[in-house]
């Protein structure tokens, strides 16, 4: 009996596996489908905001008093009904997550900002259509703050009357400056 010399690869049953989802870009913007409660959703996966925001009725969790004061790309303060902590599958993995309860001018259920990618560690690989959930979002960062106290700005690509937003009342460059103050 001749012996194969093949080099044969395989990874035990108690392996680490890293979550790898699939994303969707759809006239430029990056989403996943999740099931929530039985429903499949679609959420844009926002890097320009550090907040994951549902729409009002996506969740029946309860929703519960915030703080917080999110500003939309425009510098106008975004109605925050509360906040809701909700379990949703992403792929086949699971995940409870905290969001912020607001109307969105989109007709997705809602985005998952930075804070849900920072906590999971995701990687985006534009090129293979996927997301990958490391788990190393426990890594420590320079400054994780806001500049201005509030918490960075959602982008929307376009504004309430359903146009392309051009305004910037103190978006994106005032973000830059009070960036490069920390920075000297």
């Amino acid at each position: 009996m001749k012996e194969d010399s093949s080099l044969h690869l395989r990874s035990p049953g108690n392996a680490v596996t890293t979550p790898t989802v699939s994303i969707l870009l759809e006239c430029g913007t990056l989403s996943v489908l999740v099931n929530t409660e039985g429903k499949m959703r679609r959420l844009i996966v926002d890097t320009g905001s550090n907040v994951s925001i549902l729409q009002p009725g996506v969740s029946r969790s309860d929703v519960s008093d915030t703080s917080l004061k999110p500003y939309g790309v425009t510098g106008e303060a975004l109605d925050i009904k509360g906040r809701q902590s909700v379990s949703f599958e992403l792929d086949g993995s699971e995940f409870r997550h905290t969001f912020l309860v607001c109307e969105l001018p989109t007709d997705t259920a809602g985005l998952l900002g930075t804070d849900f990618m920072q906590e999971t560690g995701a990687v985006i690989d534009f090129e293979c259509g996927k997301m990958s959930l490391t788990g190393s979002g426990a890594v420590p960062r320079a400054y994780s703050g806001s500049p201005t106290g509030h918490t960075a700005p959602t982008v929307f690509t376009q504004g309430k009357e359903g146009q392309p937003s051009t305004q910037s009342k103190g978006g994106v460059a005032s973000r830059r400056a009070a960036l490069s103050q920390l920075q000297t």
